[in-house]
């Protein structure tokens, strides 16, 4: 079977395919799933929220040391899109460039398609609600799997990289970016984790280098960028806010990274 057919028998809400995963039952995951709805809800009314997704790739391309010509003829699945993804900003700068085939999941598809960012969306993504760690994909199915802010976000990160490594060509590529905590700020993680409730994981660099080692990826590139560099602190937020974001951004950096499967012995 392939991905047409594994997504054609999934019930459909206008431009969304929906699976039903048991993962939706864990009242944990609800919780997150819930906080990530009123951050979106928050983040699109603000005055000064950018959603041109040219602006959004950038930093990715260039941290993966890539050009969206890298994505051209390729089948790819964006785990984690938000309400447009990555490839709303690959088909705004070449729609040629798109891939051959895109399937943009998120577990919370359907709820986005209320916002009028959704539109950006490209015609030919598949779009598909399911989590992560649950996709009713056919193994092997993919030559590139992309993941941006995703993984600190899941129920489970070990079952969201088994799922990844099931779903891989055997030389296919992961691109993913994941934001960490810097070593200084380690003793303060259980502080963190009261104050950022919005994240399921906290991890320090070598925690995220250790998981994919783990699960057996190979590192090919890794690219460590500061938060404060790259976001900005809402214009709209009162002075206490403005410091919590203050600090965050300067004991968070992102890690950008491109993986392959380590080849079995």
């Amino acid at each position: 079977m392939d991905i047409q057919e594994s997504i054609s028998q999934l019930k459909k809400n206008k431009k969304v395919y929906i699976y039903d995963s048991d993962v939706y039952l864990n009242q944990k995951w609800q919780h997150y799933q819930n906080k990530e709805k009123k951050f979106w809800e928050y983040e699109v009314k603000r005055p000064d929220y950018n959603s041109n997704p040219k602006e959004h790739i950038r930093p990715s391309l260039k941290h993966w040391n890539i050009d969206t010509s890298y994505f051209k003829d390729k089948t790819v699945l964006e785990i984690g899109s938000g309400p447009f993804g990555f490839f709303a900003g690959v088909s705004q700068m070449n729609k040629g460039h798109l891939p051959k085939v895109l399937v943009m999941a998120d577990s919370l598809m359907e709820f986005y398609q209320q916002f009028e960012i959704s539109n950006l969306i490209p015609e030919n993504a598949i779009q598909l609600q399911a989590p992560g760690e649950d996709m009713p994909l056919p193994d092997g199915s993919f030559d590139i799997i992309l993941t941006n802010n995703t993984l600190d976000h899941v129920k489970n990160c070990d079952d969201f990289l088994k799922e990844i490594k099931r779903l891989l060509k055997p030389n296919g590529h992961l691109l993913f970016c994941a934001h960490f905590i810097t070593a200084i700020a380690k003793p303060f993680k259980p502080i963190i984790k009261k104050i950022d409730t919005n994240h399921s994981y906290h991890f320090t660099q070598p925690d995220i280098e250790k998981l994919f080692d783990r699960h057996r990826f190979n590192l090919i590139s890794k690219v460590s960028v500061p938060l404060y560099k790259e976001e900005m602190i809402p214009l709209e937020a009162k002075f206490f806010k403005k410091c919590i974001y203050v600090i965050g951004f300067h004991i968070m950096q992102t890690l950008y990274g491109v993986a392959d499967l380590k080849r079995k012995n």
